[in-house]
């Protein structure tokens, strides 16, 4: 009897399926396992993670190829079966290993037989022989092990999870990456959700200037991972912004100027103290080159000046005030002008040639003194009094010049009682003023209306000048008009032939008239037929000009103001006389007009259209008076003057002509204030009051009437 053996190719297959992830058995269909019809024999197909054979149906349940065969006793040694494959050498079934196994011949063929059919029963198991019952000397099939079976593991198919690459979105199918058609900010992310829109990563482009964030897009800029909406600011530098038309992708500086804290400006994208003026970075505390008393302070703008604290000095006898460089004092966390007196005391004033911080105590008992043509007025403790002539009632004293027609000592002035706060400067005229009460009394002659007070006859005793009953601040008379100060204005009245009211009129008034000014005005001056003030530290003067005394280089008389040249705005007081001007300018003093006599003191007899330097007075100038033709001036504490000195009213113990200052002798230290008239002149010193020159009508004041070319005492101040 033929033995039959075990099919070859499944002693070949369970060698293979022992060290590979393709096993195929055609003896149990439930052993087979496959990921690709690579991995079957040929005729086999994989089919259901099977090897099934492609004549059979694994859904239909066919026949499937046993994959026995029979091995004939008629064989061609060396061969097996009908096949063309080399005997001993194990057929190429599509295993994936190298081994190959021998076969060496048996004795007895196995017995032909039909091919049995698919299953488990194609090849019942007696029809193996045992080994017992095989010939010793034959060798058998290698001991492949148990049978391929149920207790083979299950090996896993070959290669990873294929990932899902699209997304089909309210029933349409789109690729991965694939845009939403109406929002470009969303897009297919299968490994996100396969239905439904993600959000485009952050900062994705999706038009110009514009990006992605949150799904939304937004005009704005991208930078470092983080989306900014457009003028944002950079939280690690306030000087940076978001700004798309420049740069979307990174911080643009922002404007210069712009604020990026409490007191601080962007400059060049960076954040600075300080104030961004007139297109430039100015470091906090900087002055303005243009205004002293103006400063960068980066607390009150940091685009603008501020004014600079009250009271700083902004040159000689100035100090500022609101921002403005003027002549007067800062006292009491106050700014007060030139000549106010203070409020709490009539016997004191301002004057910031002496102190610009501290109140003027005028010396003998609280004086202020004025030289007049023929006369001289003072204050002593708040009580007017007049010496000299009185032939037109010019002392006050309510009396007629037939009956006291002068007086070589002072006489009170009648009915202004004690609260006088000062007296009028009048170079050349013969009618006076006195400052009551912030209101103005006037007295003497009245021919034009010089009084103010409506009429045009003449008073022996004060009179109040119309609508000037409080509020003024000082007064001056010329020869035929007066002028006083009140804030922010001037008011003139009397003659105005030369345009000296500063109206734009030769119309005269017997009461005061509105001088067409502006500005913050810090004193006034009023000579012979013209008129001057100081505004804002520069000169404006009207009226008469025949000879230059307006000091705008011409000779053209103006009824309106106009500003002197060469003096910039810088000026800390003025003086007007007969027909010339003086100033004092940043401690230096400049004079302009007549000149016949020296009177301007530039060492000639050339008058002057414009300002000239008075020789040897270049600084320390404190004070300076104009007469009709000479002039003083207080210099560090002492006093000197020039022009003519026919009577000897320059002071120094001659009578010739001076074209520059010589020194007032014999009046001793710390003069505070002086004045000079048409023939003479007058100081407070703190020898107390004194005066020199002419004297024919007792105007000096020490009960003689001869004149004196040396200060000579007054008596009874």
């Amino acid at each position: 009897m033929k033995t039959r053996f075990l099919d070859v190719r499944a002693w070949v297959v369970l060698l293979v399926c022992l060290n590979s992830t393709a096993c195929f058995h055609s003896l149990d269909d439930t052993k087979v396992r496959c990921t690709s019809s690579d991995h079957c024999p040929d005729n086999f197909v994989c089919s259901g993670g099977k090897c099934v054979s492609r004549s059979a149906s694994a859904i239909d349940g066919g026949p499937i190829d046993t994959g026995l065969v029979d091995i004939k006793d008629s064989a061609v040694p060396g061969e097996v079966g009908s096949g063309s494959e080399t005997a001993g050498t194990k057929p190429d079934i599509g295993a994936t290993g190298p081994e190959t196994a021998v076969i060496t011949p048996v004795d007895a063929a196995i017995e032909a037989g039909p091919e049995s059919p698919t299953g488990p029963d194609a090849l019942p198991t007696d029809s193996i022989l045992p080994p017992s019952d095989r010939e010793p000397d034959h060798p058998v099939a290698p001991d492949m092990g148990p049978e391929v079976g149920p207790d083979v593991p299950y090996v896993p198919e070959v290669g990873p999870d294929l990932p899902l690459t699209g997304c089909v979105i309210s029933g349409t199918s789109y690729a991965g990456a694939a845009a939403n058609p109406s929002n470009s900010c969303q897009v297919c992310k299968p490994a996100t959700s396969s239905s439904a829109w993600s959000n485009a990563d952050e900062g994705t482009s999706c038009g110009s200037g514009q990006y992605c964030n949150s799904g939304t897009c937004k005009a704005g800029c991208f930078i470092s991972g983080t989306y900014y909406a457009n003028a944002a600011a950079n939280p690690a530098n306030a000087c940076q912004i978001c700004q798309t038309t420049f740069a979307a992708t990174a911080w643009t500086a922002s404007a210069n100027g712009a604020t990026c804290g409490t007191g601080q400006v962007c400059s060049g994208g960076t954040c600075q103290s300080g104030c961004w003026i007139d297109g430039a970075l100015v470091i906090s505390g900087t002055t303005n080159a243009a205004n002293v008393c103006q400063i960068c302070k980066p607390t009150a703008s940091t685009s603008g000046w501020s004014n600079n604290t009250d009271g700083t000095n902004c040159g000689t006898g100035k100090i500022c005030g609101a921002g403005i460089c003027q002549a007067g004092c800062y006292v009491g966390s106050t700014v007060y002008p030139t000549g106010t007196l203070n409020p709490a005391n009539s016997c004191q004033s301002c004057s910031p040639a002496i102190s610009s911080t501290a109140w003027y105590q005028v010396p003998s008992d609280c004086a202020t003194i004025a030289a007049h043509n023929g006369f001289t007025c003072a204050t002593v403790g708040g009580v007017a009094k007049c010496w000299g002539n009185n032939w037109d009632g010019n002392l006050g004293i309510g009396q007629s010049h037939d009956q006291t027609p002068s007086s070589a000592v002072p006489l009170a002035v009648t009915g202004l009682g004690i609260g006088v706060q000062s007296v009028s400067t009048g170079a050349t005229s013969t009618h006076a003023c006195a400052l009551v009460a912030g209101g103005v009394s006037c007295w003497g002659p009245n021919d034009f209306g010089d009084l103010g007070d409506g009429t045009t006859s003449g008073r022996n005793a004060p009179v109040q000048v119309v609508v000037l009953q409080s509020g003024v601040l000082g007064v001056a008379t010329g020869d035929y008009h007066s002028c006083a100060l009140l804030s922010g204005q001037v008011q003139c009245w009397g003659y105005n032939l030369h345009g000296q009211l500063g109206i734009s009129a030769s119309q005269g008034s017997t009461t005061p008239v509105m001088v067409t000014l502006s500005g913050n005005i810090q004193a006034i001056a009023v000579g012979g037929n013209h008129s001057c003030a100081l505004i804002d530290g520069s000169v404006w003067c009207w009226g008469d000009n025949s000879f230059g005394q307006l000091g705008n280089n011409s000779t053209t008389g103006n009824y309106l103001p106009v500003q002197a040249v060469g003096l910039g705005s810088n000026v800390q007081a003025i003086a007007a006389g007969g027909a010339h001007t003086c100033a004092i300018a940043n401690g230096s003093l400049l004079c302009w007009g007549y000149n016949r006599d020296g009177e301007l003191g530039d060492g000639t007899t050339t008058d002057r259209w414009a300002p000239v330097p008075v020789q040897g007075l270049s600084s320390g100038v404190q004070a300076v008076t104009a007469g009709e033709l000479h002039a003083c001036a207080v210099v560090n504490g002492g006093a000197w003057c020039w022009g003519t000195n026919v009577y000897g009213q320059l002071g120094d113990n001659s009578t010739t002509d001076r074209w520059s200052p010589v020194a007032v002798q014999q009046l001793g230290s710390g003069v505070q204030a002086i004045t000079a008239s048409s023939a003479h002149s007058c100081a407070l010193a703190s020898a107390g009051a004194k005066c020199w020159g002419r004297n024919s009508n007792g105007e000096l004041g020490n009960n003689s009437t001869t004149d004196s070319s040396i200060p000579v005492s007054v008596q009874g101040l």
